[in-house]
């Protein structure tokens, strides 16, 4: 059985999440719930961001576990939810931004089983003005509001709920 709470899953590759961490953990604490953050570097192959992102574990309600193989995108999320000690389920991305001082807030109040959010493409423009990437992704930006991702989040997911409560990932 699950308890009640919050776990904030973040699986790393190559990248530095300190600062990720300590906002969703700033938040977390300021909503008052029980929670846990899970970072888990998935074969990462740098150990810069290995050593750079190690002072995670010591932040309170902070795990950070080191797999030496990449599982991938799809099994490394199962893993995670399988780790996960709560009843509701936050996968982030490493290399996400969390712009809203109330991020946690409106993503607890929000009953839905699946909620899918927004993106905002960030960068400098100047510097990444020759990458083709960039450009398709500022173009279709209001593509990735929470409301089309919302309409449509069927595209994307397939979900039962289990008998525990919990969604199948």
């Amino acid at each position: 059985m699950y308890k009640q709470g919050l776990s904030i899953l973040i699986p790393v590759f190559n990248r530095n999440c300190c600062a990720l961490v300590q906002e969703l953990h700033v938040q977390a604490v300021n909503c008052g719930i029980d929670f846990e953050i899970i970072v888990v570097e998935d074969g990462s192959t740098n150990p810069k961001y290995v050593d750079q992102n190690r002072p995670v574990a010591a932040i309170d309600h902070v795990r950070y576990i080191i797999h030496e193989e990449n599982m991938g995108r799809a099994i490394i999320r199962n893993w995670l939810a399988d780790k996960a000690e709560y009843d509701t389920l936050l996968f982030l991305d490493c290399d996400v931004d969390i712009l809203d001082p109330d991020y946690l807030k409106r993503y607890l109040d929000n009953k839905a089983s699946v909620v899918c959010g927004g993106l905002c493409i960030g960068g400098d423009a100047n510097k990444l003005r020759h990458s083709l990437r960039y450009h398709y992704e500022k173009t279709h930006e209001k593509e990735y509001t929470a409301q089309p991702i919302q309409e449509f989040q069927n595209h994307q997911f397939s979900h039962r709920t289990q008998s525990n409560g919990r969604l199948p990932f």
